[in-house]
């Protein structure tokens, strides 16, 4: 990944969050103009949230239904690797970054395909972020039991890794099933520099750990998790990265940061995800509220720019 452009806060890549769920950026025009004002700024990437269907019954999403957060009936995103493909054109330096893919209702190599290609295509610039998903009426609708979700995640991983770092693969598993077949091209960079963890909250984190330790580069941490799990959390991820005879990996650690526009305890936030080991952070410009339009939006990035650099 290209990491000449200078960072906003010195020390730690800056990347926002939810940008597929901003309203004005589904014109390939204002996509454009939003990628070139986030390299201006100096940001060094763009996230995205995967859903692929939003159920219609409010019951489904809990306490996030109703519009109260990013995700209800008839939310607005679009499809991330379609997003990130049209923004890998849009930009020169800024990493592609999904947060996260939900593993399990993709098919492993249409997923491995998809990375490989963008990562191709944008000079290896893509983070393929993945994780199990919690939307559980989704998944219904997309033809599966969320109750094999780990399962699905753990096989997937499997397939994607040997996919992409491999000349041929074939894979006989619970749920995913075909002989051996090719993947080319193949990305720039092994799958354990590629793909990412995301989640690990409650009785998820031990699973993700091992999925980390396991097969992957670094953790998008789930924001719902207390910041000072996260150290321990991480000394499990080293451990099983040794079982599986990858040596001492330094993960890389992505810490969410949400920006409402006061900054009165910006520096605070900062530190205290420097503390845990943070390697780079993800902006949430104006909460998960979309900006009305996109000049709104890119003043949002200019407001948080100006504030980190006061």
């Amino acid at each position: 990944m290209d990491t000449a452009q200078p960072r906003l806060t010195g020390d730690l890549p800056v990347s926002v969050g939810f940008a597929n769920y901003q309203p004005s950026l589904t014109d390939a025009g204002a996509l454009r103009d939003f990628c070139q004002a986030l390299e201006d700024l100096g940001y060094a990437g763009v996230q995205c949230q995967d859903h692929l269907v939003y159920p219609w019954d409010e019951s489904a999403y809990g306490s996030s239904a109703g519009g109260r957060a990013a995700h209800y009936p008839g939310q607005q995103v679009l499809e991330a690797f379609t997003f990130l493909a049209t923004a890998a054109g849009c930009s020169q330096h800024l990493t592609l970054e999904t947060s996260l893919i939900v593993l399990p209702q993709r098919h492993p190599l249409l997923v491995a395909k998809q990375a490989a290609a963008i990562d191709r295509l944008s000079g290896g610039r893509l983070l393929l972020g993945v994780g199990p998903g919690w939307l559980r009426d989704e998944m219904r609708a997309l033809g599966w039991d969320p109750a094999t979700r780990g399962e699905r995640m753990d096989e997937a991983l499997e397939i994607i890794c040997r996919a992409l770092d491999e000349p041929r693969v074939g894979y006989d598993g619970r749920h995913f099933r075909f002989e051996e077949v090719s993947l080319e091209p193949r990305p720039t960079r092994p799958a354990d520099q590629l793909l990412w963890i995301g989640g690990g909250e409650a009785n998820g984190l031990g699973p993700a750990m091992r999925r980390l330790g396991r097969h992957a580069a670094g953790w998008l941490v789930n924001p719902r998790l207390p910041l000072e799990q996260v150290p321990p959390a991480l000394e499990s991820a080293r451990a099983e990265a040794r079982a599986a005879g990858r040596g001492e990996v330094e993960f890389g650690l992505d810490v969410i940061i949400v920006f409402d526009g006061d900054a009165s305890g910006l520096a605070e936030a900062l530190a205290e995800r420097r503390e845990v080991g943070a390697t780079r952070l993800t902006v949430l410009l104006g909460g998960v509220r979309p900006a009305a339009h996109l000049d709104e939006l890119i003043g949002r990035a200019a407001t948080f720019a100006e504030a980190v650099r006061a």
